[in-house]
């Protein structure tokens, strides 16, 4: 099982070293060319499938390192309650709805989640160089996806949520630019 998870460790780093590059030469991760790319990858790995092994794996060493260090841990559990508030003060004040506009002390939000009425928004934010998501999006069971009638609530927020990233490496002059960028977005 080490080996296991030290390969996806690996494979892990190794994608956020290219993700570096890439945006350091000006590239859109996010942009539709590259979203292609991580769709066909996940299409390959069959990721709808209904019948996963499931059996516990230990933490990667990466994980166990990063869950041992307080300090690391305070200083992130800060800095992504920081970036929700911030967002959700400001996007209140431009006129957006929130999922929920306040998180209760000692909650660390993980995203933090826009109504999108008009559609486009996920797209548009991507367009953009933001990592907004919609959920579950490619993940959508077949079950789910097949019988929209019957999971209504799960199909109307894949459609209807925009959900922004507040983790603690975005700073604050991207926090900054997310703002700008849904200043000028329509409601």
């Amino acid at each position: 099982m080490k080996s296991i998870s030290l390969v996806s460790d690996l494979k892990y780093l190794i994608l956020r070293f290219l993700e570096k590059i890439f945006t350091s030469f000006g590239i859109n991760i996010y942009g539709q060319f590259i979203n292609n790319i991580k769709i066909n990858l996940r299409n390959n790995t069959n990721i709808r499938t209904h019948n996963f092994d499931i059996h516990p794996f230990n933490p990667s060493w990466q994980l166990t390192r990063y869950l041992g260090n307080i300090k690391y841990l305070k200083k992130s559990q800060n800095k992504i309650v920081q970036n929700f508030n911030t967002l959700s003060v400001n996007l209140q004040k431009l006129g957006f709805r929130l999922f929920f506009n306040t998180v209760d002390d000692n909650v660390v939000p993980q995203v933090l989640i826009l109504y999108d009425d008009n559609g486009g928004l996920v797209e548009h934010l991507r367009t953009m160089g933001i990592g907004a998501w919609r959920w579950p999006d490619i993940e959508m069971p077949d079950e789910v996806a097949n019988n929209p009638d019957h999971y209504p609530n799960t199909v109307f927020f894949d459609k209807n949520l925009t959900l922004l990233p507040i983790h603690q490496s975005i700073d604050d002059e991207q926090i900054n630019y997310i703002i700008q960028v849904l200043k000028r977005w329509k409601l």
